[in-house]
């Protein structure tokens, strides 16, 4: 019975981790994004605050697809170091 709490105990500690992992991708992603100005980034942010898993939930079916592509696009910019966001959607 206690390696099946260590092995509970494990789960429920790597679930949370991935939790606040999720958390704070979906804030980033949140203010990232040149699209959306500042009340909608505020409205998110609160939606994701007062509802959290809720929250996060509808930001990843909303916002999923676009928030590859801004990652895509940041890891973009610093792989090439010397050019700003601008400049690499303008290679595009």
């Amino acid at each position: 019975m206690p390696l099946l709490n260590l092995f509970w105990t494990m789960l429920i500690f790597f679930m949370w981790v991935i939790w606040i992992w999720l958390l704070i991708t979906v804030f980033i992603d949140i203010f990232r994004d040149k699209e959306l100005n500042g009340f909608t980034k505020a409205v998110w942010v609160l939606f994701v605050i007062v509802l959290p898993l809720l929250g996060v939930l509808v930001y990843l079916v909303a916002r999923g697809d676009s928030m590859h592509e801004r990652q895509v696009r940041f890891g973009l910019c610093l792989l090439l170091k010397g050019l700003t966001i601008r400049e690499v959607e303008e290679f595009k």
